[in-house]
């Protein structure tokens, strides 16, 4: 237990108050009086509660409910200055189980007068944010009530050391705020500014921005000054926003090309279109006028056999159809719905590209059938293993014509099989490696040997 009548206690810079258990005043130190503008005699007897600030009060109760013989983690613990102001300080109390006192040590960090605390005050309070001090060269940190509150701790129960903040900071942001902050630590820069992620008491994490300048005081002390603002909820609106305009932009990606409401003889009710090119006329020059206005007999037939097989079934139906629009000709896949009022809505998606990709496929394979067809060797169609292993899957050109065996023998059965082709051994293992060499690197290969034929 801090001694009062130690030299330390005596001679110390820092504020010193010795409490008995209800926070009255049994002795200060002279750093306090010269701090305070205050005698030893006006203060001791006097309640510790008359001489802070009210935002204090519950930080201190706190403790000496507490009657904890050791606690390190310091406070805030602003006091009513002589100069009707106030001196704000770092305070850190420790309890003496024997005498039942109650040691308060405290270290000055800024003085203010108390206009500027009122307005001090206004300011946090309007703004709803946190402020922050920090003594760099003494390593003295302040923060406002309001930081301890948005992250869901009593007043004095904020971690209160530089390093504690690290920990508090989301994993994934650390790197990220020290690539910022080391700058600033340094002297490099004057100022920063990041958004993370820092723990709460209950266990989640909160976003945050936090703001900051370094400057040096008249007795050339490093300090830094900063806020600290609640973003938890932009951030979680922004999070909303994106997940609104995904769903918007899959809702509009499944709007269908055209829209069209139909009556029971083919005539334009309703006109929508995502492209205006996909329409055959102007949307305004559709309504009011019936299909074969602007089609052919035949695709006004298939229509209009269409729209009456869904109004006499009351079920839907779905058709695809090739017209000449403003763009070209298109590929459309229509699917019709009745409606009770004997009108019928139909929904075209145009499948253009998927119509030219499968007509593409069918002209490849047919390219290909007719090369084989009309190929003077055979090809060869190989399933490789992993282990190195060739099945025949698919054998054609003139491949019984020159070995002499059906296609049907062969397929499923393995390169190197007695009962296959005969490749000559001294051939093989050099095809069977280049085969499975040109499969694993996708390379083209060229093998040159041998096969012992049936004759």
């Amino acid at each position: 237990m801090l001694d009062s009548t130690s030299p330390f206690f005596q001679l110390s810079s820092d504020m010193m108050l010795i409490l008995d258990s209800e926070g009255i005043v049994l002795d200060v130190n002279a750093s306090f009086e010269k701090q305070l503008i205050r005698s030893k005699s006006s203060v001791v007897g006097t309640s510790l509660f008359g001489l802070i600030n009210e935002t204090a009060l519950e930080r201190v109760k706190h403790r000496l409910n507490s009657r904890s013989a050791v606690d390190a983690e310091s406070f805030s613990l602003d006091f009513h200055h002589e100069s009707d102001g106030y001196r704000i300080t770092r305070a850190v109390m420790q309890y003496d189980p024997l005498s039942q006192h109650y040691a308060l040590i405290s270290t000055p960090f800024l003085t203010m007068s108390a206009d500027a605390s009122f307005r001090w005050q206004l300011a946090l309070e309007s703004t709803n944010a946190g402020f922050w001090g920090w003594d760099i060269t003494s390593d003295v940190i302040y923060f406002s009530e309001r930081i301890e509150t948005m992250f869901g701790y009593e007043p004095g129960e904020w971690p209160l050391k530089f390093q504690h903040l690290r920990v508090l900071t989301h994993p994934d942001d650390r790197l990220k705020n020290e690539r910022v902050i080391t700058p600033f630590l340094k002297g490099e820069t004057l100022s920063v500014q990041f958004e993370c992620r820092m723990l709460k008491k209950n266990g989640d994490y909160s976003w945050v921005s936090a703001r900051a300048t370094r400057s040096v005081t008249p007795q050339g002390s490093v300090v830094a000054n900063g806020w600290l603002f609640d973003i938890d909820e932009q951030k979680l609106n922004q999070e909303r926003l994106m997940r609104s305009e995904e769903r918007s932009q899959m809702l509009l990606e499944s709007i269908p090309d055209l829209f069209f409401v139909f009556d029971g003889e083919g005539k334009y009710l309703e006109v929508q279109a995502k492209d205006s090119g996909h329409l055959v006329a102007k949307s305004e020059n559709l309504m009011g006028h019936h299909i074969r206005d602007f089609f052919d007999q035949t695709f006004t037939q298939l229509w209009l056999s269409k729209i009456n097989q869904s109004l006499e079934t009351r079920e839907s139906v779905t058709f695809t159809n090739e017209v000449e629009v403003k763009s070209g000709y298109k590929y459309f896949e229509a699917r019709l719905f009745p409606r009770n009022d004997q009108t019928v809505v139909a929904i075209i998606r145009d499948i253009t590209p998927q119509r030219v990709a499968e007509k593409q496929s069918r002209d490849s394979d047919e390219r290909l059938r007719a090369f084989i067809e009309n190929c003077p060797a055979t090809v060869f169609n190989m399933l490789v293993k992993p282990s190195g292993e060739a099945i025949y899957t698919y054998i054609a050109g003139r491949f019984e014509e020159i070995f002499e065996v059906t296609v049907e023998s062969m397929l499923g059965t393995r390169v190197d099989s007695p009962t296959g082709l005969h490749i000559h051994p001294d051939d093989l293992p050099a095809g069977l490696e280049l085969l499975s060499d040109s499969v694993a690197r996708k390379v083209p290969y060229n093998w040159l040997g041998r096969f012992i034929l049936p004759s």
